[in-house]
């Protein structure tokens, strides 16, 4: 099942077996400064070659500054490795569907820095 979400500053694109956010697997988030790959589950994957970054106790994330770095394959191998650890496993056949929520009307509007 694939959750959009239209936040302030970003679109957030996640991948998840239930329409749940906090189930998710993977999450693309878009902002005008870039693009990051999120792992809910990051800090449990296997990262040999040190590529996720962040200390959150659930999440981790990558920097995609190219989309052929999403076909890498330490890229790929972490994101087997998430799917293969996911707290709700995908389901076996089927699609899934997609919920697109507007999350920015909820979200209070953020404070300008003092000068």
């Amino acid at each position: 099942m694939a959750l959009a979400y239209d936040y302030n500053n970003s679109i957030v694109i996640g991948y998840s077996p239930t329409d749940r956010g906090i189930d998710g697997i993977v999450a693309i988030s878009a902002r005008a400064t870039g693009v990051t790959l999120y792992f809910n589950q990051g800090p449990q994957l296997p990262d040999p070659k040190k590529l996720l970054l962040g200390s959150g106790k659930q999440t981790r994330f990558v920097r995609v500054d190219a989309t052929s770095q999403l076909a890498h394959p330490d890229v790929e191998a972490m994101i087997a490795a998430a799917i293969d650890q996911a707290r709700v496993p995908l389901p076996s056949k089927g699609r899934g569907r997609l919920i697109i929520r507007g999350a920015a009307a909820k979200q209070r509007p953020r404070r300008r820095p003092t000068k």
